[in-house]
């Protein structure tokens, strides 16, 4: 479940650093409905409520909601489950901290394409880079490839990895 979270507040930052939004004082409510009124309420508060956050929507009794809230929603909405008798807990106090600290850890110079650190959040220019790196230090099997582009509009890069002057088989 961290790991999740984790996952999510570092998709956040992405989108964050994109658009270079601060998310200052932003608390993430987790929200797990004990019966069908509550799944009900807050399936209709989301539809009702399209610009609020949902990190893990309202799908089923028992399972997780994790909500995203700006300081001006937050009182809004807690108001809204106390209302509906909904208990909530905060799990995020201040989604930019976690950003900060997710983000902030200096870009490292990496000194062989063995050395990225996969404990720790990479940005894309580190990424790249350590592609970069793998794609010369085994050219003879592994080469570039643009496999999309994503929402932002940013080349999606794998390496193809294949025997040398191979290019009729599958690749991995």
């Amino acid at each position: 479940m961290k790991v999740l979270l984790c996952v999510l507040v570092t998709l956040c930052a992405l989108a964050s650093l994109a658009r270079g939004k601060s998310y200052d004082r932003y608390k993430v409510v987790r929200v797990v409905p004990k019966n069908s009124q509550q799944l009900r309420q807050l399936m209709r508060f989301k539809t009702e409520n399209v610009h609020v956050d949902f990190w893990k929507e309202p799908r089923a009794i028992g399972h997780v909601v994790d909500v995203n809230l700006s300081p001006a929603d937050f009182p809004r909405i807690t108001q809204f489950l106390e209302s509906h008798n909904i208990h909530y807990e905060v799990t995020i106090d201040n989604v930019q901290e976690v950003i900060d600290s997710v983000t902030s850890s200096p870009s490292k110079e990496m000194k062989s394409s063995a050395a990225i650190d996969y404990s720790v959040y990479n940005n894309l220019e580190d990424i790249d880079k350590w592609l970069d790196e793998l794609a010369t230090e085994y050219s003879d099997i592994a080469t570039l490839v643009t496999v999309g582009t994503t929402y932002e509009g940013r080349t999606l890069r794998a390496v193809r990895i294949a025997a040398p002057g191979n290019t009729s088989k599958p690749a991995f």
